[in-house]
């Protein structure tokens, strides 16, 4: 049970509070199963605080210090956790509903089972955490941190990935319907038995993730086997790949004939001798690009951004921009001769 004392020092407020920890550095606060709802803690020293069971609903914790604090099935919904420290945090069941946990640190807490379904987690460090089973739909996690996370069987329905650093991620056997994944890392993500049904990975690097393509719906499933197993060859006439993250992929030789490919991200990839006849690039990003013998002949280039592109010529870069393209470089070779590598006539453009 809470110790009163401890509870009667925190009621007089923050200043007195952190005073008195700084006096007491050896007392472990016991604050267990306190009411603190609507408590204006910001700023708070609750380091290795016991706080299993308290109500803290609509708490301000701001910038509070909860490192390695005990937080198991504690209530803290709609508490304002803004740029707080939970590094090592034991948070497991505990209830997290719409909790503002923006520029948050939740390296290696433990959220395991814990309900965090609408908490706004935009930008915080989840590095390392703990979050098995968790509940987290409609949760926001914009650009947040979670790489080597792990999230195995956790609940992310319509859920906000945006942007988010998923490298290395367990999320094997969780729930990801509807999940907006647009431009977050998924290198190395484990997506295997995830329920992935209208799941956006819009722009998302799917480099070395581990997936049944058969979870996949069909145009992410193409987007997945060109960066993991390569398009050399490739019969691609047609293919909707628009706003795809297709950087560094092999088209050698590809058909990419009247392929969508508008805002698609292609930079370091490899287009030698690739058919892009009539392709739509409007928008796309091709800098450091391999253009040896590629052949754009009426392919929409408006907007699109070129740099450093081995193989592109001075006539062709000319051309290029007359028909919309941007250029950020110098250009890779002189306007007034051909590729010192290229012995072939130039390409159709």
């Amino acid at each position: 049970m809470v110790d009163a004392a401890h509870l009667a020092i925190i009621w007089q407020g923050v200043a007195a509070w952190n005073e008195w920890r700084a006096q007491q550095v050896n007392v472990r606060p016991d604050l267990q199963a306190a009411n603190l709802q609507r408590a204006n803690l910001q700023g708070a020293n609750l380091e290795r605080a016991n706080l299993q069971h308290a109500n803290l609903q609509r708490a301000n914790l701001q910038n509070a210090n909860l490192r390695h604090t005990r937080l198991q099935k504690a209530n803290l919904q709609r508490a304002d956790l803004q740029a707080a420290d939970l590094q090592g945090a034991k948070l497991r069941k505990a209830k997290l509903q719409r909790v503002n946990f923006q520029r948050a640190n939740l390296d290696r807490a433990d959220l395991r089972a814990a309900d965090l379904q609408g908490a706004n987690l935009q930008r915080a460090n989840l590095q390392n955490a703990k979050l098995q089973r968790a509940n987290l739909p409609l949760a926001d996690l914009q650009r947040a941190n979670l790489q080597q996370v792990n999230l195995r069987k956790a609940s992310l329905p319509l859920s906000n990935l945006q942007g988010a650093n998923l490298q290395q991620v367990n999320l094997r056997q969780a729930d990801l319907q509807a999940a907006d994944l647009q431009e977050a890392d998924l290198q190395g993500t484990n997506f295997q038995g995830t329920d992935l049904q209208d799941t956006d990975f819009l722009g998302a690097d799917l480099q070395g993730a581990k997936i049944n393509p058969k979870r996949l719906d069909g145009r992410w499933r193409l987007v997945w086997e060109i960066v993991n197993r390569g398009a050399v060859g490739k019969n691609l006439r047609g293919a909707n790949l628009q706003g795809a993250d297709l950087r560094r992929a092999d088209f050698q030789g590809a058909d990419l004939r009247k392929a969508d490919l508008q805002v698609a991200i292609l930079r370091g990839t490899n287009l030698e001798s690739a058919n892009l006849r009539n392709a739509d690039l409007q928008y796309a990003d091709l800098r450091d690009a391999n253009l040896r013998g590629a052949n754009f002949q009426g392919a929409d280039l408006q907007g699109s951004h070129f740099g450093r592109n081995p193989g592109l010529t001075g006539a062709q870069r000319q051309k290029f921009t007359a028909r919309g393209a941007v250029f950020d470089d110098v250009p890779t070779d002189c306007p007034d001769r051909p590729p010192t590598d290229a012995a072939a006539p130039e390409p159709e453009i």
